[in-house]
């Protein structure tokens, strides 16, 4: 496939390793994690590493992090970002992306939808409120690859609990505002997948990001969001698709 990956002898050819999945209206909401997390684009986890992953198992392993600890405080979390890993565009990623990531999602004039989620972190409530500058948040880059994050309090879910946050690219963001991540052309991704097209109010379609050297090789080629929700602003009344499509053989394929 696109990563190099050989796959089995009885696979189907690379043209047909595309899997239709039911998505949702993409109009008027984003793809950066750290900016909107309860209307982001259909499959932006697709393009964003974490910090530690999930697995089908549910039990977590490294993702963008090879390692981490806690100090004997148990306050400081200590994340070894894995060297190698790049955004799509070549640009190395670090710790200090998660601390742009985290200043970005705390600063209120983001308006980040989802900041209720990082609580635990210090100062993180301040820092939201516009009570605290955002180097008062509990985050930091002790060097490239070593990142720390400090607590309020003994917290020991954190490796799971930011297993699904993913990276915001600041010098994507600096360079083409928050256009950056609708539009495929200047669209950056950390993790597997990238985006490759949207289809306003239709298909959302990301495909294998060769430049991805994390430790979760794809095998698909392409996964496609087919929209399969009422649109925005339908009255209740209006009938959903998506069990006739499902029936249809439009997902899951």
């Amino acid at each position: 496939n696109a990563l190099g990956v050989e796959l089995p002898a009885d696979a189907a050819p690379l043209e047909h390793q595309v899997v239709y999945v039911q998505g949702y209206n993409n109009i008027s909401i984003s793809a950066d994690w750290f900016k909107v997390n309860y209307r982001q684009l259909p499959g932006t986890w697709l393009g964003g590493e974490p910090l530690a992953i999930l697995d089908k198992d549910m039990k977590l392993i490294p993702g963008c992090a090879e390692s981490w600890y806690v100090t004997e405080d148990k306050t400081k979390w200590i994340f070894k970002i894995r060297q190698g890993l790049q955004w799509s565009d070549g640009v190395p990623l670090t710790a200090h992306d998660w601390v742009n990531s985290f200043r970005y999602g705390a600063d209120p004039q983001t308006a980040f939808d989802f900041a209720w989620y990082f609580f635990f972190m210090k100062n993180w409530t301040k820092v939201n409120a516009g009570e605290l500058p955002l180097e008062e948040l509990g985050c930091r880059a002790l060097d490239d690859y070593t990142l720390e994050v400090t607590t309020e309090y003994p917290a020991p879910y954190v490796p799971a609990w930011l297993s699904i946050a993913i990276p915001h690219p600041k010098h994507a963001f600096d360079k083409h505002g928050e256009a950056w991540s609708l539009q495929p052309e200047t669209y950056v991704a950390s993790g597997p997948f990238k985006l490759s097209k949207i289809v306003p109010d239709g298909e959302t379609v990301w495909e294998i990001n060769p430049a991805y050297k994390g430790p979760i090789t794809p095998l698909v080629q392409k996964i496609v969001y087919v929209p399969g929700t009422q649109p925005l602003g339908a009255s209740a009344e209006q009938p959903q698709v998506t069990l006739a499509a499902y029936l249809a053989g439009e997902y899951y394929h």
